[in-house]
Order: C-alpha cells, then structure tokens, then sequence
C-alpha cells in the first residue's frame, strides 16, 4: 500500500505564482532596464523555476523531452538566421515559457492543493483583465470614456507606438484591455472561455448563474477586440462541448449564452447615439468581417508570400530562428521554413502529446479541470494556425500549464 504526504503550497511560491499570471494577463505592466524588459511575468517565473529545478525531469518525462528537444533546436538555428536579434526574442520568449510549464509539472505533482490555488488565480486576475476589456468597451462606445489600466498611462511603449495613440483602442477601433494588441486581448478571452465553460456543467460549483453571466462578458469582450480568430475558437468550444456532452440542459445553456452574447452587442446600438456613431467607427469582430473580402484576413496572400521568398531554401535545417517574421501568421509554417523538418517534427509530437495526453485525462478523470485542459489544448493548437505569437506569448504558457494540472498523480489519486 503506497502512503501519500500531502503537503500543501507554500506560501512564497503562491506569491510567485500568483505575480507569473498577473504578469501575463496584464503584460502593460514593467520595468525597463537598458535594453531588458523586467515583465511581471519574468519576475514570478525565474524565482519559481529555481525551486523546482532538481525535479524538472520527475514527471511526464517524455512530454518534458519533447519541450526541451524543441526549445534546444529553435536555439540551434540561431548560428544561421538572418534576423539575430529577433531569433533571440523569440527563443528567449518561448524559454521563460518553458520553465514556467517545467515549474508547474512539478509544483503539480509535489503539492495537493497546487491546482485549486492555480485554478483559483487564473479565475481571479483573468476575470479582472477581461472586465478592463469589457468595461473599456462599454465606457468608450457607449459614454465616450477612456478607461485605463491603473498606473498604465506613462508606459513609454504605449505613447510611440502609432496603433496605441488613441488607447485603450489599436488602430481605428479594436479594444486592447491590459495588452499591448488586440489579437492578445481576443487570446485572452478565448483561452478564458475553454476553461470557463467545463464548470457550468460541473457538479462542484454553485453559483452557475454569475459563471453564465460571465461567458456572456466575454463573448462581447471577444467581439470588441476584433479578433475574429477568438470568436471562432469560442464557437469550437461551444462545438466541442455540444459533441462531448448529452446533456440537454447544459447544451441549452451554451445555445442561449452565445445568442445573448450576439444579441447583445447588436442590441446595445440601439440603446445610445453615441454608441451607435462610435460603433460604425470601430473595428469590432462584424465589421472586420464585413469590410473584408478575404475571410483569413489577408493571411493567406501573406503565408503564400513567404513560401514564395524561403519555400524549400533550408529543408533540413530552416533559414534560423525569426529569419520569416512569423511566417505569414501561422506558427506551423514559421517552425517548418526557420526551424528544419527535424524540429517541426519534434513540434508535431509535442502538440500530438499535448492532445493526446488531456483528452485521455479527461476522459478517464472525471475532474472539471481536465475538460478544460483539453478545450485549451485545442483553442491553443487553432490559433496557432492563424497567429504566430501564440507559440511564445506568456499568456498562452499560464493556460498550458493547466494541462499539467490533468496529468498531475494526484488527479490518479482522487479518482
């Protein structure tokens, strides 16, 4: 008989913890130093990752390879790309995102009360960053307010980037929230409606009334960034929990959320004149759609020119890490031209383990959380295909690392 030692989180690694997410879902936050960005995200990480450093390679062994092999690979192909500079921001990006991941695998496994205190933290902060979505939203097209990030008005990078003079809006019209682009604030409320949703159907929480209310928020932040890649992986979610579940009363629920969440946006012009004017001004999810003759946002004229100018130029090896500029949106191809088959083949193992590792935890553990693993898996893994940024923002890493949450042995002990 195996006698398990539950101990629970300490202290200073919550704290830790709890700066990594804050650090993510709030990226406008920083401290310049020369040429170094101090993120918030940054300084939660690295402190973390030194804690757990001697267990790193303890649990889900082949996983953790597969992260490292590629991280090792991308950093190989530095010695050849054509953009040093940016081939080092982009490795160095998806390393702190790796410790991160390396640090929640273990603190998973050490601690049984690490997921609910994990879980509870994202729900926290992550409903305060979309609330600044929203609320920036309603304030600006329905009363003309701007509502900033507290503290956030003097950040140096908000006042020179062109798109950001009119903040809290990028360009013409997208809200931003706490980010610096509105593909990210969209990322943020999509990532956060894949792990959302499981609990409305879960047996564990109560007040399933404010969760509803809340995927009802999100959708229309969603729709006020502009970004039609999250709207789209929500409607997948949506899907997805349709296929997985039998439950009509559960499926009702998912019809009418999303039918408010529309009927709300296209009622609230109605309501004020202000918002009505602002509205036809701004470039929310419906009229990016409707301006657009291309449904892929010109991303597949873009991917096209790229495989024009690299193509098959370094099939084994890639032409270096950052050398493509993202590849034309989509991490697939940018990890196929700058990497090498090699690594994009150690890619696609890692994602097929991801996958495969959250669906069969959810299907063989019945925990909310698993369900959620595995919506973001595949929000993750979708977006990926239109957004380049995706495989390095810190952002993603926070909802990745719930992953490890379902292959932790305290999931196998509960059940």
């Amino acid at each position: 008989m195996v006698i398990y030692q539950y101990k629970t989180t300490p202290k200073i690694i919550l704290l830790f913890l709890v700066i990594a997410v804050i650090g993510a879902f709030f990226p406008i936050y920083g401290f310049s130093l020369g040429g170094f960005k101090l993120t918030l995200f940054r300084l939660g990480v690295f402190p973390l990752f030194l804690t757990q450093i001697s267990t790193i390679f303890k649990y889900n062994k082949n996983l953790i390879l597969l992260i490292l092999l590629f991280l090792f690979l991308r950093c190989l192909t530095l010695l050849w790309t054509e953009d040093f500079q940016n081939g080092v921001s982009q490795v160095f990006w998806f390393f702190e995102g790796t410790c991160f991941l390396l640090s929640v695998n273990s603190l998973a496994n050490k601690y049984y009360d690490f997921d609910s205190q994990f879980v509870k933290g994202i729900f926290i902060v992550g409903t305060i960053s979309i609330l600044f979505i929203f609320l920036q939203a309603i304030l600006y097209f329905g009363f003309g307010y701007k509502l900033y990030v507290p503290f956030s008005q003097n950040i140096q990078e908000i006042a020179k980037n062109p798109f950001l003079w009119n903040y809290p809006l990028y360009g013409s019209g997208r809200i931003i929230g706490p980010f610096y682009e509105p593909n990210m604030a969209g990322s943020m409320c999509c990532y956060f409606f894949a792990m959302l949703i499981p609990f409305v159907n879960s047996k564990e929480v109560k007040f399933k009334n404010v969760l509803i209310l809340g995927m009802v928020v999100v959708i229309i932040a969603s729709i006020f960034t502009g970004s039609r890649q999250s709207l789209v992986s929500i409607v997948i979610s949506i899907i997805l929990c349709f296929t997985l579940f039998s439950n009509r009363k559960f499926n009702n629920i998912l019809r009418v959320v999303f039918v408010i969440g529309i009927l709300a946006f296209v009622v609230s012009a109605n309501v004020s004149d202000n918002f009505v004017a602002s509205l036809e001004e701004s470039d929310n999810v419906f009229s990016r759609i409707e301006e657009s003759s291309d449904v892929s946002g010109g991303r597949i004229a873009y991917i096209q020119h790229i495989w024009r100018d690299y193509g098959m130029n370094n099939f084994f090896l890639g032409v270096g890490e950052g050398t493509t500029h993202g590849g034309g949106h989509n991490v697939f191809l940018a990890v196929f031209l700058e990497n090498g088959i090699f690594a994009f083949v150690v890619f696609l193992l890692m994602l097929i383990s991801f996958l495969r590792r959250s669906y069969r935890s959810f299907r063989h553990y019945s925990k909310t959380i698993n369900l959620s693993a595995f919506l973001i898996v595949i929000s993750w893994i979708f977006l990926m295909l239109v957004n380049w940024a995706q495989l390095n923002q810190s952002l993603s890493f926070i909802y990745i690392g719930v992953v490890f949450l379902s292959l932790s042995k305290f999931t196998r002990i509960i059940h």
